[in-house]
């Protein structure tokens, strides 16, 4: 993007934001210098968009740059500018329920994923956005049905292992769980939410 290489920059921030785990590390590296390049590219779509204000790609992928460097509040802001602009933007929708859910922003996180599963029924991140949501609102049963969808569709996320782990502890179904959390760590040891169920259901 700062080369100035519009195509190219917008094709790989739209196909990060389609195959990213939205609670796993940045897609571009797991390294320090990620969070430099993160740094480094905040502005560059806006600028792409110059005049042009009402560019929903422009805003989702300055959403992206703050969701991955950790800024949920000001990525909400602008994933809900994008679904006011855009509102078939699938993939808005799903980060605009992860960022309720994740932060406990006003707004109903299950609606909007249930929307972005609505407009693409093939996308693993609605699928896991929404059960991301239902699982906040103690609904196992659904969480457990949308994260089996989310992973059917990618594979690569994790997130969906960790909700149905979750939804099997509460259900006495320990050693299924704590596998799945294994396998989740096996591919990304500092996996927040994998650690947090493992503590959470004392597993």
């Amino acid at each position: 993007a700062r080369l100035g290489r519009e195509n190219e920059a917008y094709d790989a921030c739209l196909k990060w934001g389609a195959r990213a785990d939205p609670l796993g590390r940045s897609p571009a590296s797991n390294s320090q210098s990620s969070r430099d390049v993160l740094r480094w590219a905040h502005g560059a779509f806006l600028q792409f968009a110059g005049s042009r204000r009402d560019d929903p790609n422009a805003e989702f992928c300055e959403g992206l740059i703050d969701w991955f460097s950790g800024n949920v509040n000001e990525a909400h802001r602008r994933f809900h500018r994008v679904t006011s602009m855009a509102g078939a933007h699938a993939l808005a929708w799903a980060y605009k329920s992860m960022a309720v859910s994740q932060a406990q922003l006003k707004g109903d996180a299950i609606a909007m994923a249930s929307r972005a599963v609505q407009i693409d029924r093939n996308s693993g991140l609605a699928h896991v956005a929404l059960a991301w949501a239902h699982l906040k609102k103690g609904q196992a049963t659904k969480a457990s049905i949308e994260a089996t969808h989310a992973q059917k569709l990618s594979a690569t996320l994790l997130l969906p292992k960790v909700v149905t782990a979750d939804t099997l502890a509460s259900a006495d179904q320990s050693e299924k769980a704590r596998a799945l959390l294994s396998s989740v760590l096996e591919s990304d040891p500092s996996y927040r939410e994998a650690h947090v169920v493992l503590y959470k259901r004392g597993l």
